[in-house]
């Protein structure tokens, strides 16, 4: 993605990152593709991008599309999908259950 700070955001903090996964398919339905994302939670700026399965695999390959900064300058959330936890450090990533209308999926 080639993510890049502003040159004008001296002193820019990099606070958290907000990461979730989907699926599509490409031709049909049984070509599952995955798309890891990462998102600047302030500025809501894509800063990662994986697209493949949903193995412990994968997360590792998407967290090594995390820019440096953001792997060792913020705080991670993500729902509580296992694979997050082979790949993004204990003391960085908070696991969030998901929750509809307050009430957990």
């Amino acid at each position: 993605m080639n993510v890049q700070a502003p040159p004008d955001s001296l002193g820019l903090v990099l606070e958290r990152i907000e990461t979730d996964e989907l699926w599509s398919f490409v031709g049909k339905k049984k070509n599952q593709v995955w798309v890891w994302l990462a998102l600047d939670a302030l500025t809501r700026q894509g800063v990662a991008v994986h697209a493949g399965g949903r193995s412990e695999r994968d997360a590792k390959a998407f967290w090594a599309e995390v820019p440096e900064p953001y792997r060792s300058g913020c705080d991670v959330y993500t729902d509580e999908w296992e694979a997050y936890k082979a790949a993004i450090p204990e003391e960085v990533h908070f696991a969030v259950k998901k929750v509809r209308e307050n009430k957990p999926y």
